[in-house]
C-alpha cells in the first residue's frame, strides 16, 4: 500500500468534513488553521477535437470569478487519453489566476488611490 499523496489527503479531509457537517458542530483540534474556504470547481465539456473547461472559484456567497480555457487536437496529434483534460484545465485555472490578480490590483488601486503596475 502507498502512502497519499497531499492531492488524496486534502480530498479524503474534505470527504470526512462534508460528513461532520450532517452531525454536531466539531471542536477544531488544535493546530487546525482557522479563516476563509475557497474552492474551485472545474467543469470539462469535450467534443468535436475540443476540450473546454470552465474554472469557478466559489466563497462562502457566490462563484465571483471565472476562467476558461481549452485544448484543441490537431489532425497530426495522437490522442492521448486525458491531456487534452488536462490542458484545458490549467489554462482555465491560469486564466482564474489572472482574474485574481486583477481583481486583487483594482481593490489595492481603490483603496490606496495609488496605480500599481501590473
Amino acid at each position: 500500500m502507498t502512502e497519499p499523496t497531499p492531492a488524496h489527503a486534502l480530498s479524503d479531509a474534505l470527504t470526512a468534513a462534508d460528513r461532520i457537517r450532517s452531525g454536531p458542530v466539531p471542536v477544531r483540534p488544535p493546530g487546525v488553521p482557522t479563516g476563509k474556504r475557497w474552492t474551485v470547481i472545474v467543469d470539462l465539456e469535450a467534443g468535436s477535437g475540443v476540450t473546454r473547461a470552465v474554472a469557478r472559484l466559489h466563497d462562502r456567497v457566490s462563484d465571483r470569478l471565472v476562467g476558461t480555457g481549452q485544448a484543441r487536437l490537431a489532425p497530426p496529434d495522437s490522442d492521448v487519453p486525458g491531456v487534452a483534460d488536462e490542458v484545458a484545465a490549467a489554462q482555465a485555472l491560469v486564466d482564474l489566476a489572472r482574474h485574481m490578480l486583477e481583481v486583487a490590483h483594482a481593490e489595492v488601486e481603490d483603496a490606496s488611490h495609488t496605480p500599481i503596475p501590473h
